[in-house]
């Protein structure tokens, strides 16, 4: 399972939901935002430099990481959780595959696309519309 977060949200907002979603190990995108690095360096990630991606922090492993792996669990699909910025506790919704594939479908259906057309995805892969639209 995926979580894609808003590198924007302030520490504790980061922080209460890698605690939620129960995450085993966090992966900033430190080479496209100075945010991502500060969260990153906040966690104690080590930067690793990526072929063809750049530098990316690695958190370390979580209390949580000596969960069973999740090719056993009753769910095995890839799934990505999506948090909402709201007051309160953290809120999630989950996202299957089939409906990103769907909605990515019906847009590329109404913008007359071909599967050799390119587009280029200024939307944050954190939001509903640029995970599903730009996938």
């Amino acid at each position: 399972m995926a979580v894609v977060v808003n590198r924007r949200l302030s520490a504790r907002e980061i922080d209460q939901i890698r605690e939620h979603c129960g995450a085993r190990r966090v992966i900033y995108t430190t080479s496209v935002s100075p945010h991502a690095r500060e969260h990153a360096k906040r966690n104690g990630a080590g930067i690793l430099d990526v072929k063809d991606i750049g530098a990316v922090g690695l958190g370390p492993w979580t209390k949580l990481s000596n969960r069973s792996p999740l090719i056993k669990q009753r769910r095995p699909h890839c799934r990505t959780h999506l948090y909402f910025r709201h007051d309160g506790p953290p809120k999630r919704g989950h996202v299957d595959p089939s409906s990103l594939l769907f909605v990515a479908a019906v847009s590329a259906k109404i913008r007359s696309l071909a599967p050799e057309d390119r587009l280029l995805g200024v939307l944050p892969m954190s939001h509903a519309v640029g995970l599903s639209v730009c996938s």
